[in-house]
């Protein structure tokens, strides 16, 4: 499994396990009641992703759950106190990777880097390996450098 499909994965999760908290309040199921800036849109906080910083893919831990809270609209990302589109986003990608805003292929590895590009179907930002690296245990390396596989 790819690294970026995990973290969405745990993107999902946390939606459904934000979109599910209710309050209970004699008998009745109410959602809390927030008013978010013209700028921001109702939806699940979580620490681990929204932000520009989170787009380098660098995660260790993140919580499973979220709480309601205001946050950027689909496809923006909080830089600071602004929300921006990815190919704004001030991204610090680790050695021998780059920020690419919407890769159109699979990130190669040393497994896949002899196997036809994979296209993706869909747009998520990402730190990708730099020309001439591929994908070995999250980090990148020259491709004479990949073991025997």
């Amino acid at each position: 499994m790819r690294r970026f499909q995990f973290l969405d994965l745990k993107l999902v999760l946390a939606l459904c396990l934000c979109s599910a908290f209710l309050l209970v309040d004699a008998g009745y199921e109410t959602e809390p009641e927030i008013l978010c800036p013209p700028h921001l849109v109702r939806g699940c906080k979580n620490p681990c992703f929204g932000s520009c910083a989170n787009l380098a893919g660098n995660l260790i831990m993140c919580p499973a759950l979220c709480e309601l809270g205001c946050i950027c609209p689909k496809g923006t990302y909080f830089q600071g106190d602004d929300c921006v589109p990815a190919y704004k986003c001030n991204v610090n990608c680790l050695k021998n990777k780059h920020f690419d805003p919407c890769p159109r292929f699979e990130e190669v590895s040393c497994q896949t880097m002899n196997d036809k590009p994979r296209p993706l179907d869909t747009c998520l930002p990402r730190c990708s390996c730099n020309k001439g690296y591929v994908l070995y245990k999250d980090i990148c390396v020259k491709k004479n450098l990949c073991p025997n596989v």
